[in-house]
């Protein structure tokens, strides 16, 4: 799919002949957006915000939507360029989400099928059973919402990563992400507690059931039993167990961008001169500078370059000593990452720009399946909580007390989530009626 939109979108990607100036030191921060630039290939335009294209289109103002990478004139973007555009990688997300969403979806089916089959009853006499009974079946039922909520967010992070990595890289600059493990992120930490604590509840009921296959006993009993414990693994573990391997692997983002050899074959050349003379930029840098004055306020930014570009002028004035909390164990690593959405959807950003309509548009679409996924999520927990609110009501027992706590921090958990990430994401500022009518008319 993705690389059957990018083949549609190819068209629509525009060339340049220039290669902006590869910044060293901090005297080069000064004369970045400066007329004297570094030429890495002839021909090459003054940097004053505008630049000619490969491929002109009639009626279009907006400066250059490729920096230089190995360019020539009239020639298509090359697969890994188009690849990291945003409705390809829109679409990459997509079958991502998908892959854990089926795993998921899978879980909560058998959950609610086989709900009387695999999972215990809590109808224990000792009152401290009951209650951890009550506690880890409640999580069992909560993980598969909660889980494809941080799923949907995830996803965004990476196409927010991608796409500015792969502009970062067309300029000859190379973004080195922070390398933070997912256990230090408290909003993956808490996943995998819910995770752990569902599980948990499958070691109540091995308990309850492995004495029914040691002793002697009849034969039915001990085929209902091996057949729960079938069920409890393969209605919850399994899925479960898939879902931590899809979601462990796409939280490294890293892993996913594109392999040194796939950059070279493009273009071997001009790969090879431009790696000779690559700049880095720590992403920490780059995030800091986000949230600083990067742009004058008078100043109107024509494209999605131009504004990174004078974001990254702005990084590298930012001091390495400044890493401040990334020495700290706890890193909220999910929404911070959301940082590039401040460059590319600013307010001073061009939005008859191509290259800004495009990727304003692919955050309208992921905004809007985050936010319905968000509300099914939280209706969800908002019918167990009213389900144990009235059991508690009937007949207050610390077993249902516990059960309720569970299902309303799933619900305040998923709200702040949102809400938080959303809001780092500066969604916003795409809430424009008219902007929505004409994406509706276009689709």
């Amino acid at each position: 799919c993705a690389s059957l939109a990018g083949l549609l979108l190819s068209d629509t990607v525009e060339t340049c002949v220039w290669s902006p100036r590869l910044l060293r030191g901090s005297n080069a921060t000064s004369s970045f957006l400066s007329p004297s630039v570094h030429q890495l290939h002839p021909p090459a335009p003054k940097m004053g915000g505008t630049c000619s294209y490969s491929q002109p289109r009639e009626g279009d103002e907006s400066p250059c939507r490729t920096p230089a990478y190995g360019t020539v004139e009239g020639r298509r973007p090359h697969d890994w360029e188009t690849a990291g555009e945003a409705w390809p990688l829109m679409w990459s997300a997509c079958i991502s989400v998908g892959k854990q969403l089926g795993v998921l979806a899978l879980m909560m089916y058998q959950i609610q099928a086989n709900d009387s089959h695999f999972m215990l009853g809590c109808t224990s006499d000792m009152e401290a059973r009951n209650i951890l009974c009550v506690w880890t079946k409640t999580f069992v039922r909560c993980f598969p919402p909660f889980a494809i909520t941080v799923s949907m967010l995830l996803a965004g992070r990476a196409i927010l990563f991608k796409h500015v990595w792969t502009r970062y890289l067309r300029m000859g600059v190379i973004v080195d992400f922070d390398n933070i493990a997912a256990f230090r992120d408290p909003v993956l930490f808490l996943t995998l507690f819910a995770f752990v604590n569902g599980c948990a509840h499958f070691v109540l009921v091995a308990v309850d059931h492995l004495p029914l296959l040691w002793r002697t006993g009849s034969l039915a009993e001990k085929q209902d039993a091996y057949e729960d414990l079938q069920k409890a693994v393969e209605g919850y573990v399994v899925p479960s167990m898939l879902f931590l391997v899809f979601f462990y692997n796409e939280y490294d983002v890293e892993a996913h961008l594109l392999p040194i050899n796939k950059y070279v074959e493009s273009d071997p050349e001009e790969a090879r001169r431009i790696l000779g003379h690559a700049e880095c930029i720590e992403e920490y840098r780059l995030h800091i500078a986000s949230r600083q004055e990067w742009v004058s306020p008078e100043r109107k930014v024509n494209s999605v370059d131009e504004g990174l570009q004078l974001c990254l002028a702005r990084a590298f004035k930012v001091a390495r000593d400044q890493e401040g909390a990334a020495h700290a164990f706890w890193q909220w690593r999910l929404w911070e990452s959301f940082w590039p959405s401040r460059i590319l959807c600013h307010d001073q950003l061009n939005v008859q720009s191509p290259c800004v309509a495009h990727f304003r548009s692919v955050w309208r679409w992921y905004s809007l399946a985050t936010v319905l996924v968000t509300l099914a999520a939280l209706g969800y927990f908002c019918v167990l909580s009213a389900t144990a609110f009235t059991t508690v009501r009937h007949g207050s027992t610390w077993a249902n007390i516990a059960g309720l706590i569970v299902a309303v921090s799933h619900a305040i958990g998923v709200i702040v989530l949102t809400t938080k990430t959303l809001k780092s994401s500066h969604v916003e500022k795409l809430v424009d009626l008219r902007a929505w009518r004409e994406e509706l008319r276009c689709w």
